[in-house]
């Protein structure tokens, strides 16, 4: 299971890991720190992995521009279609950031050019 935000999405992405299943933390994007059930982790052989995505690239750059490449031919090839909420022109860049605080949106925004 992947996670970005922490705080209560990841609280409950551990009550969701089946026994030897592992969260992946990428980054903290918001959300507030919990308290973390050691026991419930060794009891059912839970695992959390976090990593920086920065700390990664300047680290292990190949590692990064492997995943972009392999993750640009799949787009290529169509098995990856990522979901578009909302498409604006760019000259309604105010409008697109309005919807993106004050809106529900599931999906990408984009703006067009």
């Amino acid at each position: 299971m992947f996670d970005s935000i922490d705080g209560e999405m990841t609280r409950q992405a551990m009550r969701c890991l089946q026994e030897f299943g592992a969260l992946v933390n990428v980054g903290i994007h918001g959300g507030d720190a919990f308290a973390l059930d050691l026991k419930d982790l060794m009891r059912n052989s839970k695992r959390i992995v976090g990593w920086q995505f920065i700390d990664v690239l300047k680290h292990q750059p190949d590692m990064i521009y492997a995943a972009l490449q392999q993750i640009t031919d799949y787009l290529e090839m169509g098995k990856i279609r990522p979901h578009l909420s909302h498409i604006f022109p760019l000259e309604q860049a105010a409008e697109a950031q309005r919807f993106l605080i004050e809106e529900r949106r599931f999906g990408k925004v984009v703006l067009s050019m």
